[in-house]
């Protein structure tokens, strides 16, 4: 998981370039949705959580 962690930022700015504008924000709660629909958690202590 780790690799996606890396790529995190990549993914989120493929979102933000599909899914948004000046006239259609995105929001947090929208990002990370999209982020766990691929499998990678919001945050990489959520990767390590017991």
């Amino acid at each position: 998981m780790a690799h996606a962690q890396k790529l995190k930022p990549l993914y989120i700015m493929d979102y933000l370039l599909k899914n948004s504008d000046e006239q259609h924000p995105v929001s947090m709660k929208q990002i990370i949705s999209y982020l766990e629909s691929l499998g990678i958690p919001p945050n990489a202590k959520a990767s390590t959580a017991t």
